[in-house]
């Protein structure tokens, strides 16, 4: 379901022009990011919010934006939307990532001619919004830091602290993102516009921030620009606010259900699942199981749900570790609740799977358990989770009912099945 414009807000801000104290270059196209996306949020062909809930903010001061920002969060129910195209950089000893305003300097003034991606985030979190969904999306360079310290699922969920909320970013934390000499739009923004104006063919009705986020990527990496980079909080990349105006003849239509049309891949996935697990109370196997089972996830179009291992108790699917035809899904609790993830299969070809040891002060115990010869020291694993890594960024596998090492066989199984017959 689209997000309700009715009761959804957008700010599309951004900094074109420095002045002459900035060691900052003038962005001309940030200028063209800012009106044709805030177009196309109002076309009601893409989402059509009604212009008095689409904010557009050509060189805003510190405090205008930071109270736009709370004004507009305040006011939002649905969905609130929050752009940013500009430069971007970080504080040399905080490591804070900050939004360059008009004047900015990466020596002094980062609380008048910046913004702090954390005094953002603590306008998102004052006690009076109750917006279901928020997206954040900065195109800029490093915009990736606002992830957190290590770039990991858990510290971006605990820093967020938001249910339901998706951050797309242009470039990874140590990249800068481009802005091509004489183009009309920056390089990420131009894609994204794209995207808005053609749609994605076989991308179903309405576009998923998943959806758009894939595209993009891959739009990107093709042309050999920074990879983008996504993280949906909860089910942040299930949020939908554009519809997709691919014509239906460019679609790719839905792949039939039938056993007999499965492509090589999905018989290989099939037999791997059928293989590494029994179906119970926890685990529900099958050719196409309903997706009433994650009533919070948008299918593709021929996508299916073959396998999910659910650990939560006893039916909340509170965690959980679920495979398609298309992706895998990891719902694992984070430091402020649970974490959903979902890597694709293209992820998954270069994933690298990596066992979590117990800390320290669990190893001494068990050694000195094992040093006294108990028996309870023999069936105890040193190793106490799994982390599926993909571009040095960990995802946490939920602690599920088979174990970490057994898990770790099993998606290492789908790994080299992808790797062996592709990923579609």
């Amino acid at each position: 379901m689209i997000a309700d414009p009715q009761l959804s807000v957008a700010i599309i801000a951004g900094t074109y022009r420095q002045d002459a104290e900035s060691d900052f270059r003038d962005l001309p196209a940030v200028r063209n990011n800012v009106a044709k996306l805030g177009r196309h949020l109002r076309d009601p062909e893409v989402w059509g919010l009604p212009a008095g809930r689409c904010h557009e903010r050509l060189q805003p001061r510190r405090d205008e934006l930071l109270e736009l920002v709370s004004d507009a969060a305040a006011s939002a129910r649905d969905t609130l939307v929050f752009y940013f195209a500009g430069h971007g950089f970080i504080h040399p000893r905080t490591e804070d990532l900050y939004l360059a305003l008009a004047g900015a300097r990466r020596d002094r003034g980062f609380g008048t001619k910046a913004v702090r991606f954390k005094d953002l985030q603590a306008a998102l979190q004052e006690p009076s919004v109750e917006v279901r969904h928020k997206v954040i999306i900065l195109d800029c360079c490093f915009a990736a830091a606002a992830f957190g310290d290590e770039m990991g699922v858990e510290d971006v969920d605990h820093k967020l602290r938001t249910r339901g909320s998706c951050l797309l970013v242009s470039s990874d934390a140590d990249r800068t993102s481009k802005a091509p000499e004489g183009a009309e739009y920056t390089a990420y923004t131009g894609e994204l516009i794209a995207t808005l104006e053609q749609g994605v063919a076989g991308g179903g009705e309405l576009l998923t921030l998943q959806t758009i986020h894939e595209h993009v990527e891959e739009r990107l990496i093709a042309a050999r620009m920074p990879r983008p980079r996504m993280l949906g909080v909860d089910v942040g990349g299930a949020i939908c606010i554009a519809r997709n105006r691919a014509p239906a003849d460019r679609a790719v239509p839905p792949q039939p259900a039938a056993p007999t049309a499965e492509t090589p891949l999905d018989e290989a996935l099939s037999r791997v699942l059928a293989e590494k697990l029994t179906p119970s109370r926890r685990i529900q196997l099958g050719h196409a199981l309903s997706w009433k089972l994650l009533p919070d996830y948008q299918p593709h179009p021929g996508e299916r749900l073959m396998a999910l291992i659910d650990d939560s108790w006893p039916t909340s699917r509170a965690t959980f570790l679920a495979f398609t035809t298309r992706a895998l899904i990891l719902r694992s609790r984070g430091l402020s609740g649970a974490v959903t993830s979902v890597l694709s299969l293209a992820d998954l070809r270069r994933a690298e799977l990596r066992l979590r040891q117990r800390n320290p002060v669990g190893n001494a115990v068990l050694s000195y358990l094992q040093t006294a010869g108990t028996r309870r020291a023999q069936r105890v694993d040193r190793v106490n989770g799994l982390d599926v890594v993909v571009d040095d960024r960990p995802y946490r596998v939920p602690d599920s009912t088979l174990g970490p090492r057994a898990t770790e066989d099993l998606i290492a199984e789908i790994r080299a099945a992808v790797l062996h017959h592709g990923h579609g």
